[in-house]
């Protein structure tokens, strides 16, 4: 492997999904996983020649900004009437 090239490992790769181990609370990072293109399980460190830039920014959109707030607002509400019943309900 170059060391221009050291960025480009399969564990950087598009292609490429990690496998993890199951513990009792969490999971643990394994340094295996498997490539689509290859069909294969490979090492986080192996390369090929069709690597892929796997890591692409998502865009927030003022759509989506407004959909977490009425969300919010729903859920807000939501506990605001469950906590209102049950003071309702206290006081009789």
């Amino acid at each position: 492997m170059n060391e221009s090239n050291d960025y480009e490992t399969c564990g950087r790769c598009k292609h490429y999904k990690r496998y993890y181990e199951k513990r009792y609370c969490s999971f643990k990072r394994t340094d295996f996983g498997f490539c689509s293109v290859k069909n294969a399980v490979v090492n986080i460190n192996d390369t090929c020649e069709q690597w892929l830039y796997g890591c692409f920014p998502r865009e927030i959109t003022n759509g989506m900004v407004k959909k977490a707030l009425e969300d919010a607002l729903l859920n807000v509400s939501v506990l605001a009437q469950i906590f209102g019943n049950e003071e309702d309900c206290n006081t009789r």
